[in-house]
Parts: structure tokens; sequence; C-alpha cells
């Protein structure tokens, strides 16, 4: 009987025991800082010229969770009010207007509101590229390539240049490529690039193909965060040339065009 009265009171106070270490923990919470993200847009036109009326831009702050869009004021002014912080993607469009974006863009949220830089959204080009002509220049000890082509539907007083993209993939495109460069096009409505292959990275008898762009600037860009290839914001990748496929010549030699 007293080993049984024994066995229980050890019961009692291990159950005992058990009880007073939950009462004594404490429960952690983790408040996620939240705060105002601010920034800007400014609309340009297919000269080159800022617009007064910078409204209407859809901003969208993409992540795992649902979607939030707002749409900036005429200033051009956007204000996302009370955000967790976290990693976003900024998506910034506008029909007849170039779409941009700001990948993985940090928000750590706080008192202070954080602010995006300015982002310039251009006028969609809509001229056509055709009669995509590629000749060999024959320069010593170089593969030297002469892109020309002429320029359909260019208006006067336009700035507008191209983005010519090459590939080995036959499916070469502003967001598969491997080499990339832009071009002016010239007061008679033509397009003339000259261009040095190289062979280290494309060999001698391989085939490319390559495609061009309407564009109306040459330099704003974000990362592929699939492929780490820049993706440029100002063309057109609704218009885009016909897709030319030609053979790497030897240096100093005759074009073979397919």
């Amino acid at each position: 009987m007293q080993m049984f009265m024994k066995n229980k009171e050890i019961v009692f106070y291990f159950i005992f025991s058990i009880f007073l270490l939950n009462a004594c923990k404490v429960e952690t919470k983790y408040n996620i800082p939240s705060g105002e993200l601010i920034g800007y847009v400014v609309l340009f036109d297919s000269e080159l010229e800022p617009l007064s009326d910078n409204s209407g831009v859809k901003v969208t702050l993409e992540t795992n969770k649902p979607l939030i869009e707002i749409t900036t004021d005429e200033s051009g002014q956007f204000l996302f009010d009370d955000i967790s912080s976290e990693t976003y993607n900024i998506v910034f469009e506008k029909e007849g207007y170039c779409l941009h974006k700001i990948i993985s863009y940090q928000f750590v949220g706080g008192n202070k509101p954080s602010t995006v830089g300015q982002i310039a959204l251009y006028t969609l080009p809509n001229f056509q590229i055709d009669s995509i002509k590629i000749s060999d220049l024959e320069i010593p000890n170089k593969v030297c390539l002469l892109i020309t082509a002429k320029i359909l539907n260019q208006y006067e007083n336009t700035h507008s240049c191209c983005r010519l993209y090459l590939s080995n993939e036959q499916d070469v495109s502003f967001n598969n490529y491997v080499w990339t460069d832009d071009c002016y096009i010239n007061t008679d409505n033509t397009l003339s690039q000259t261009i040095y292959i190289d062979t280290m990275q494309f060999a001698i008898g391989s085939e490319l193909n390559l495609i061009i762009y309407p564009a109306t600037e040459t330099y704003q860009y974000y990362i592929d965060i699939n492929t780490g290839n820049r993706i440029y914001t100002s063309i057109n990748n609704n218009k885009p040339s016909e897709v030319i496929s030609f053979i790497v010549p030897e240096a100093a030699s005759s074009l073979w065009l397919k």
C-alpha cells in the first residue's frame, strides 16, 4: 500500500511539473513591420518629351499574396499604404506605353516611407521593320556584318531606334537571346548597323538567327531572374521583324544566307 501511495505521489509531481513548465512558457509573437511605399512615374511621348499628365499608370506589387494595385495621379505619384515588409516585384504599365518592372524590391517598412526612384514609361513605337539584308563587309581577320532594313509607317518628328537580338535558337526574341545591340534609324527611314561576330561565342559555320524590334529609347531595362538577360523595356515586342537565319562565315569571306 505504501509503495502504491509513493508511486501515486511521483505521478502527481510529474504531472504538476509539466503544468508549471507550460504555464511558464512565454508566447513569442513576431510583428512584421509595415509602412508606406511612394514613387513617381513620368510618361514620355514619341519625341522623348515628358507629359504634363502622368495619371492612369497601373502600379502592381507582385508577391506570394494577392496582388496589390493602384494607379498614379496627374503628377505621376503612387502611394502604397500599410504594406508588409517583404520582397516585391513592382510592375508599371499603361495602354500605349512600354511596360517596366522592378524585380525583387526589398521593402523593409517602418515609420519613414520608402521611396522608389522615378520611373519612365515611353510611348510604344508603331513602325514596322522590313526588307532585312545581311552582307559581309570583308574586313581582314574579322567576321564583320552589315545589317540593313527599311522602316515602314514611320512618322515625322519622332525619335525612334531599334534593338537587334541574336541567338543560336530559331525562337530568338527580346527575352531569349545571346547577344543584343541598339541602332538608330537614318533620316531616310532606313536602318544600317555594323556588327562584329565573336567567333568564340558563335562558331564559324554555325547557324545564327536575327530579329529586330522597334524601340523608343535603348537604355532602360530590368533583369530576368530566370535567364539573367536584360529585358529592355522601351521596345514594342508586338511588332518584331521576321526572323532572319544565316551561317557565320569565315573572316573576310562571303556570307551564306539561308
